[in-house]
C-alpha cells in the first residue's frame, strides 16, 4: 500500500471522527432554524402517539400533502421514540455528515476511475455549510442525497440493469422529497451525463434510447410533483438579471462560514483552491480535449453558475436565497470535474491537503463558538424549566447571534439563537408564537388561520424583527387565547419608536419572574387579573 493511499485512509477516519465530534461535544448544536424543525417534529410525534391532540389541534393543522420539505421532520419524528429533544437532532445530524461523507467519497472515487488519493480528503469541506448552520435541514440532506443520486445514476449507465435504475430512482425520491432544489440540481446533472456518456463511448443507438428513456422514466413522476408544487406556490415569478459580486463571493467561499468571521480565511483559502484548480483543469484540458464520459459534469457545472449568476434571491413567491444554494453546487461540481479530468500528482494531492487543513481548522473555530453558545444557552433552558404544560409563550429576541456576558456576539455571521427558544418545548407540550415554519405552507405542521400569530399578532416588521413590534390584545381578541409567557432576550429599552409600543404592552401585563443577568434572558409571566 503506498504512502499516498495510507494517508487518505488517515485522513479519512480522522476527518469522520472531527465531524461527529463537533456535533456531540456540546450539548445542543445550535443552528438558526433546527430548534424549530425539532419542535415540530415533537408535535407530529406527539400526534402520531395521541398525545396533547386536543390542545394543538386549537393552534396547529397535520399537512399530510406529498411536497419536499416533508421527509426530514418525519425522520426527526421517528428518532424521537428512541431518544428525546436534542439528542434525537444530534442522531439525525449525525446521520446527515455519514450519509454526505460517505456518498461524497463514493462519487469521488468512481469519477477518478475509483483510484484513492489525498483528493479525496477535500469532500470534507463541503460537509458543514452556512446552510447547515441556517438550519436548513432539508436543503442540506437533500445536497446528501444528491451525491447518491448522481452517483447512482453513473453506476446505471455503467451498467443498465433495472436493479442499477431502482436504486436510481430511490434517490431520486429521497433527493426531491427531501428538497426540491437538490433534485432539480440532480436532474440538471444526470442529463448531461446521459449525453456525455453516448459521446464519449459511442454508444449504439438502442444503448442511448434505452438509457434516455430510463432517465425520462424515472423523472417524469417528480416533474409532475414539480409543477404541481410551484404551482400551488404561485409560479416561479422569476426575472432574471446578472449579479456580478456573487463571482467574488465563489471565490471567497462565502457560504461555508459558519458562525464567525475568523472562519473567513480559511474559506477564502478552500475557494481559492478550488477555483484555482479547476481553471488549471481547463487550461490543461483545452490543449489535448478528448470526450470524456463525466464531462457532463462540465455541462452542469455551466448550468448551475448560470443558475447562480442570474437567479434573483427570491422566487416561488417566497426567498429561496439561491446564492447560498446554488454556491455549494458549483463548488462541488467543479471538485468532481478535478477528480476526473485532472491527472493523479503532487498538484491534486496538495490541494486535497490544503482542503482537508481548512477544513480541521474551521472545524476547531466552529467548536469553539457552539461551546460558548452552549454556556449561553443555560439561562434559556431554566427558564423553560419555570412555564408549565399547554402554556403559550411569545419570544423577543434582539440578538439572534447570542451574545456573551461582556455584551459582545457569538456567532457574528449567523443568527443561531433565533429559535433557540423551541429547545424548552421539544419534550413537553407548548405553543411558541415564533413557530416561523408552521407559517410556510409547505411543512407538516401549519398554523390554523385564527390562532395564526403572523396574520393577529405581527405589528409593522413583526415580532421576530430587531426591535420586535407586535399587537398582544388584538392576538388575544382574534384568536381567543391568552398568551401566559413571554420570553424576551437582550431586548433594548427605548422611549420612542417602532419597540416602545411592546414594552408598554408589556409593562402593564406581565412581571418578571426569572433573570439570567449574565446573558440577558427575562421570562415574565402574565399577571393575575
Amino acid at each position: 500500500m503506498s504512502t499516498a493511499i495510507k494517508s487518505s485512509y488517515v485522513l479519512m477516519i480522522s476527518g469522520a471522527l472531527l465531524c461527529l465530534i463537533q456535533i456531540w461535544l456540546p450539548g445542543h448544536y445550535l443552528t438558526c432554524d433546527g430548534p424549530c424543525h425539532l419542535y415540530n417534529a415533537s408535535i407530529v410525534h406527539d400526534l402520531w402517539n395521541g398525545n396533547n391532540t386536543g390542545f394543538y389541534n386549537t393552534f396547529y393543522q397535520h399537512n399530510y400533502t406529498i411536497d419536499p420539505n416533508s421527509l426530514t421532520t418525519y425522520a426527526m419524528a421517528l428518532l424521537l421514540f428512541v431518544v428525546r429533544g436534542a439528542i434525537a437532532e444530534k442522531l439525525f445530524l449525525s446521520a446527515y455528515a455519514l450519509i454526505y461523507l460517505s456518498g461524497i467519497i463514493v462519487l469521488m472515487r468512481r469519477v477518478a476511475g475509483n483510484t484513492i488519493s489525498l483528493w479525496l480528503a477535500g469532500g470534507f469541506i463541503f460537509i458543514f455549510t452556512y446552510a447547515l448552520s441556517k438550519g436548513f435541514y432539508n436543503f442540506s440532506f437533500g445536497v446528501a442525497f444528491w451525491v447518491w443520486m448522481v452517483w447512482a445514476w453513473i453506476r446505471y449507465l455503467d451498467r443498465p440493469r433495472l436493479s442499477a435504475l431502482l436504486i436510481y430512482l430511490l434517490f431520486s425520491s429521497l433527493t426531491f422529497f427531501t428538497h426540491l432544489l437538490p433534485f432539480v440540481f440532480g436532474l440538471i446533472t444526470t442529463g448531461p451525463l446521459l449525453v456525455s456518456y453516448g459521446l464519449a463511448t459511442k454508444s449504439v443507438k438502442r444503448r442511448a434510447l434505452l438509457n434516455l428513456s430510463a432517465w425520462a422514466v424515472a423523472a417524469a413522476p417528480f416533474l409532475v410533483f414539480t409543477l404541481l408544487f410551484t404551482q400551488k406556490e404561485g409560479g416561479l415569478q422569476l426575472t432574471l438579471a446578472p449579479h456580478p459580486y456573487r463571482l467574488l463571493e465563489l471565490i471567497e467561499f462565502k457560504y461555508i462560514i459558519n458562525v464567525v468571521d475568523t472562519e473567513r480565511p480559511w474559506a477564502i483559502l478552500a475557494g481559492v483552491v478550488i477555483v484555482g484548480m479547476m481553471l488549471l483543469t481547463i487550461v490543461r484540458s483545452i490543449s489535448n480535449f478528448k470526450w470524456h464520459k463525466f464531462d457532463g459534469f462540465v455541462g452542469a457545472l455551466l448550468i448551475v453558475a448560470f443558475v447562480y449568476t442570474f437567479f434573483p434571491e427570491d422566487f416561488l413567491g417566497r426567498a429561496i436565497i439561491i446564492s447560498i444554494r446554488a454556491q455549494l453546487f458549483v463548488m462541488l461540481l467543479a471538485t468532481l470535474v478535478i477528480g476526473y479530468r485532472m491527472k493523479e500528482g503532487s498538484v491534486k494531492n496538495v490541494g486535497g491537503i490544503l482542503l482537508f487543513a481548512s477544513f480541521v481548522v474551521l472545524s476547531a473555530i466552529r467548536m469553539n463558538c457552539r461551546q460558548e453558545a452552549d454556556m449561553a444557552l443555560k439561562g434559556i433552558l431554566d427558564a423553560g424549566k419555570m412555564i408549565p404544560d399547554k402554556a403559550i409563550v411569545l419570544t423577543f429576541d434582539g440578538a439572534p447571534g447570542g451574545v456573551r456576558p461582556d455584551g459582545t456576539p457569538i456567532a457574528d455571521r449567523n443568527a443561531i439563537f433565533h429559535h433557540v427558544t423551541h429547545y424548552i418545548a421539544c419534550d413537553r407540550p407548548l405553543i411558541l408564537l415564533d413557530n416561523y415554519e408552521a407559517n410556510t405552507g409547505y411543512f407538516p405542521i401549519s398554523w390554523r388561520n385564527e390562532t395564526n400569530p403572523y396574520i393577529h399578532l405581527s405589528l409593522n416588521g413583526g415580532f421576530e424583527n430587531d426591535p420586535p413590534t407586535a399587537d398582544i390584545p388584538n392576538y388575544e381578541r382574534m384568536s381567543r387565547q391568552k398568551v401566559g409567557y413571554v420570553i424576551a432576550r437582550n431586548i433594548r429599552r427605548t422611549a420612542h419608536g417602532p419597540s416602545s409600543d411592546i414594552h408598554r404592552q408589556i409593562d402593564s401585563n406581565y412581571k418578571v419572574i426569572f433573570s439570567d443577568p449574565g446573558y440577558k434572558t427575562q421570562l415574565l409571566m402574565r399577571k393575575h387579573r
